[in-house]
């Protein structure tokens, strides 16, 4: 497998998705509040460059309280930040962000941020599966039965807004039919990698019982 390849097809579509998330917020702001964790602290949901950029604006001007989004709650939040300003009329100023804003349905929210959850989750599959296989020598002891089993690695976007909200976390099923259960096991695929983090990031996906 070509990594470079293998990535650049899963994020083919990732600016698209990630401003159209953020727009959705922008037009409908509350909405943050559903995404609080999205690139708070050391998460990466979002990487691409100009869209952190207007996510970033938008949720701090939610958090000053603001219920909408205009040229004028952007001129007051902006006021007091050259360096934000001088980015953001960079960037063609208000006209960008209404065309953009022109373009989305709040409604699809939660459906751009699952395109942009599952490139994250196929990014990690891939780069892990890809270091698996560059050493063979892992498997010179394992039986058919270890190397037949595939781990699955659990996507770090796994935020609480999933858990407390109970949202679906991969797409498909529907919002009120939520069924997973992640469980992290200790199996020979698990043994072989010897880094701490990326044995907690390998787990095996089941969905079971269905979760109001």
């Amino acid at each position: 497998m070509d990594l470079n390849k293998a990535i650049a097809r899963i994020e083919e579509n990732r600016v698209r998705a990630e401003a159209s998330f953020v727009f959705c917020l922008w037009k409908d702001p509350q909405r943050y509040d559903d995404y609080k964790n999205v690139n708070e602290g050391t998460d990466k949901t979002l990487i691409c460059e100009d869209q952190v950029f207007y996510f970033m604006i938008g949720r701090g001007i939610r958090r000053q309280g603001f219920a909408n989004i205009d040229n004028i709650t952007l001129d007051t939040y902006l006021a007091d930040k050259p360096s934000l300003r001088k980015h953001y009329e960079e960037l063609n100023g208000w006209r960008a962000c209404v065309a953009m804003m022109d373009l989305v349905d709040p409604e699809n929210t939660d459906s751009y941020y699952n395109q942009i959850s599952k490139m994250n989750t196929l990014k990690i599959l891939a780069t892990k599966y890809d270091e698996l296989l560059s050493h063979p020598e892992r498997f010179d002891d394992a039986t058919n039965e270890d190397a037949y089993r595939k781990p699955c690695i659990e996507c770090p976007q796994r935020t609480e807004y999933h858990k407390d909200q109970r949202r679906r976390h991969f797409s498909g099923g529907g919002q009120n039919n939520v069924r997973y259960r992640c469980i992290i096991r200790t199996s020979f695929w698990l043994d072989r990698v010897s880094d701490s983090s990326q044995r907690r990031d390998i787990a095996h996906h089941q969905y079971k019982g269905t979760m109001p």
